[in-house]
């Protein structure tokens, strides 16, 4: 008598499934815990374990089968937040294997979203996780603003300044990251809709970066402080911008004759011929 194998465990992919489909039609919990135990194809175990109902032999199949879409199909099944979020974040599938982004989906824990924005190996699993906290019906400033200071990608943290720049009333939010934020790019971005002008004078004369200093000027009516930072900036660019708004053609004719840089040289130039020096 030769070695029998059942229908499920066939090397035909189409011909286990449908295998599979008729023994869930009939509920037959006994032999769902057989293939899910048993099959090699991990897909067919994954199918099986959704139709489980024992939370018990789900454990022991988790103790046992560290495949990961084994893993995940029971994390769905035990509404496990904390295995999803840790699935989400570390898994070593590439995303588009679909393994995290269908974490997500089952994640309704909105501290264990932030956790996947702020700690997911891969950007776009990163993303999904930050899109669904946004999508919710309440979203705490707070968790958007730690998502902010600590997402591991950089083009997170920048979604989540744009959240905060378009529906966090607190100014003081977006004063905090002008003036303390490491890194430059995130400061520039977050001048531009500053209501307190005061602070935007303050960021454009005193901020470490020229190119925020450009930024901030960019958003400064006051001809008078236009005038000051054309007048004193160290950096020409940023003078350069500022002579530009105020019209202060005392610096633009210095920038002309004294720049060592060829192409603020030309800008300036072009800039005068709209004035008689």
């Amino acid at each position: 008598m030769g070695f029998f194998t059942p229908a499920w465990n066939s090397d035909d992919n189409l011909k286990s499934i449908k295998a599979v489909e008729k023994i869930i039609d009939k509920n037959d919990q006994k032999k769902l815990i057989k293939i899910a135990h048993k099959a090699t194809d991990s897909h067919i175990r994954s199918l099986a374990i959704r139709h489980i109902n024992d939370q018990n032999i789900l454990v022991d199949i988790a103790k046992n089968d560290k495949n990961e879409y084994v893993q995940l199909e029971i994390a769905i099944k035990r509404n496990d937040q904390i295995l999803l979020a840790n699935m989400a974040k570390n898994s070593k599938l590439f995303p588009h294997e679909g393994l995290a982004g269908r974490a997500i989906t089952y994640i309704s824990d909105t501290s264990l979203l932030a956790d996947v924005a702020k700690n997911a190996k891969y950007e776009n699993v990163a993303y999904d996780a930050f899109e669904k906290i946004t999508k919710k019906e309440y979203v705490s400033a707070n968790i958007v603003k730690d998502i902010f200071k600590n997402a591991k990608h950089l083009d997170i943290r920048r979604e989540a300044l744009s959240y905060i720049d378009d529906y966090v009333v607190d100014e003081s939010v977006l004063v905090d990251i002008a003036k303390n934020d490491g890194d430059p790019d995130v400061r520039s971005e977050s001048v531009k809709d500053f209501k307190n002008k005061a602070i935007l004078v303050d960021i454009a004369k005193n901020d470490g970066d020229p190119d925020v200093r450009r930024s901030a000027v960019a958003y400064i009516d006051d001809k008078f402080v236009l005038e000051y930072i054309a007048e004193n900036d160290k950096n020409d660019f940023v003078r350069f911008n500022a002579a530009k708004k105020s019209g202060h053609t005392g610096v633009l004719i210095d920038i002309r004759n004294n720049s060592k840089d060829k192409k603020l040289v030309e800008l300036a130039t072009v800039e005068l011929m709209y004035y008689h020096d």
